[in-house]
């Protein structure tokens, strides 16, 4: 019945003009129409309906092309029939020409058809075709909204072609380690650029995928080209934190300083009354990432400084964006861990773990945030205790582990590097080399026990040695020697699940 209407919206006038010079066409047109239902009773029916109405469509503007040449009745004929065939249709089969079929009707009629019933066509093939699932080509949507008669009718065209480039923007992107789908990527933006179609996701998209590919100059002229432009659409807070990413993943040994420069823009365009670009715990994050790898004497300092920063403006509630989560502790513990303050870097955990109780759910801390602390001690050789503080945090992961905490399960990380702590002070500690074996073979238990995330590799192996052959203790050297030639053994067998004699 729908189509039936469409049919008539584009055929019928108030009075039929039977009297106009191209009587002949038209009538001829008009009776083929009729034809296409089962029965004229229907077709009176429906002609009933819809001259009430009153649709203001001529056939001359219907079948008239840009050039003023009307189509001949063939090919009249063999679009409304076409187009029945399509609104029709209710389930799609192999080598199905639905597709041909619409892509011709479309380009060869009602595209150019002189009234707006010619749009309301095609909008409806559209989305019947997308009610079917069919894959369409951008193109018919470029030509729907090329015909559309009105602005708000265009505009929802071209929102449906965004969405199609853009998925097909994001495939390209998807394949980022691949410099050439970058390249076809960039080509395609363009195109959407110039056929005024591209929005902020599609720059947003193209950038995410130059941050990881580590293409910070590549990220940058995509910034600069969506601020350059004048279009209805602006940066918003993703494509601040892609260049924000793309900046803490680069060389530049003040990247840190840069991100927090962009952070600050961010953060005064808020005031501004921007929202749009209100920063977000992932934009604070990587700037806290930036401060730990930086290698700046006063990185932890700073990266400290940046989480009060957080946890004030999230507890106040001027941002409830920004809420500091195990990711922001733990990089800040980290940048404690590389500056060799221990006993900050715990006490940064400490924070964290009040802050989850407390209720911040998203600061529960893991075995990350763990290993973290445990790796702070181990890295602190002015520490005496050092070692044996971080077999203790060892230890409490594994009480809490048993009582159903899964989430900070000690895994082959965690043991090696307590392994390790015990290796650093072999050749000054008595018994060290002792200990560390006792951690290892508590990591074989582990695994055997299920924990599959603690089986030893061969660091595992290399540390445990090396504390042997570091340690003054007597048979220390022989023990070495044992632990090799199990593994030798083992590996020339193909055995790759090593065991300690």
């Amino acid at each position: 019945m729908y189509f039936s209407r469409l049919i008539l919206f584009s055929l019928i006038h108030e009075v039929f003009p039977f009297s106009s010079p191209a009587l002949a066409l038209r009538r001829n047109c008009y009776c083929r129409s009729l034809g296409l239902f089962s029965s004229l009773e229907t077709a009176a029916g429906v002609i009933g309906d819809d001259v009430s109405m009153q649709v203001d469509v001529h056939i001359d503007d219907l079948f008239r092309s840009e050039n003023l040449t009307e189509l001949d009745t063939n090919t009249s004929e063999k679009i409304m029939k076409a187009t029945h065939g399509i609104l029709s249709t209710k389930e799609i089969f192999p080598n199905h020409s639905l597709i041909e079929d619409a892509i011709y009707v479309i380009e060869s009629g009602w595209a150019k058809a002189k009234s707006k019933s010619g749009f309301e066509v095609i909008e409806q093939i559209i989305l019947h075709l997308e009610q079917l699932e069919v894959e369409l080509p951008i193109s018919l949507y470029t030509m729907a909204s090329d015909s559309a008669r009105s602005p708000e009718r265009a505009e929802s065209m071209i929102r449906r072609a965004e969405k199609k480039y853009n998925a097909i923007l994001d495939a390209f992107a998807r394949e980022s380690r691949n410099r050439s789908s970058l390249e076809k990527a960039e080509r395609l933006l363009d195109t959407m650029i110039e056929r005024n179609i591209a929005n902020i996701i599609s720059f947003n998209t193209l950038m995410n995928a130059y941050a990881k590919l580590g293409d910070e100059s590549a990220v940058e002229d995509l910034f600069r080209k969506v601020e350059s432009m004048d279009v209805d659409f602006q940066p918003d807070v993703f494509t601040y934190t892609t260049l924000i990413d793309a900046i803490t993943r680069s060389s530049d040994f003040n990247r840190a300083e840069r991100a927090e420069t962009i952070l600050a823009k961010m953060e005064n365009m808020v005031l501004q009354g921007n929202k749009g670009v209100e920063p977000t715990t992932i934009t604070y994050n990587a700037i806290l990432h930036a401060w730990s790898s930086s290698g700046k004497r006063d990185a932890a300092k700073r990266a400290e400084q940046l989480l009060s920063r957080m946890e004030e403006i999230y507890q106040s509630g001027e941002n409830e964006k920004a809420e500091p989560n195990v990711i922001s502790y733990t990089s800040v513990i980290d940048s404690y861990a590389r500056s060799g303050s221990s006993i900050d870097a715990e006490r940064i955990f400490k924070r964290m773990e009040y802050m989850f109780e407390g209720g911040n759910v998203a600061a529960k801390p893991n075995a990350q945030s763990f290993n973290a602390v445990i790796n702070s001690w181990v890295q602190n050789k002015s520490h005496p205790g050092a070692a044996l503080r971080a077999e203790s945090i060892l230890v409490r992961m594994m009480q809490l582990s048993k009582k159903g905490n899964e989430n900070v399960r000690p895994n082959v990380i965690t043991f090696s590097t307590v392994i390790n702590g015990w290796s650093k002070c072999a050749s000054e500690e008595e018994g060290a080399a002792a200990r560390a074996e006792r951690v290892f073979k508590t990591m074989l238990r582990e695994y055997k026990e299920g924990n599959e995330s603690a089986k030893p590799n061969i660091i595992s192996y290399c540390s445990l040695i090396d504390a042997y052959v570091k340690s003054n203790d007597s048979g220390s050297l022989e023990r070495a020697e044992a632990i090799y030639d199990s593994i030798s053994t083992a590996y020339m067998k193909g055995v790759h699940n090593y065991h300690v004699v």
